[in-house]
């Protein structure tokens, strides 16, 4: 289950950079 630790943080890296408004 360890593969959902990445899985997850690349997620929200890829939703942050995804979001210019969230570049506060």
């Amino acid at each position: 289950m360890r593969r959902l630790v990445p899985i997850s943080a690349l997620l929200v890296l890829l939703a942050t950079t995804g979001t210019p408004a969230h570049q506060g």
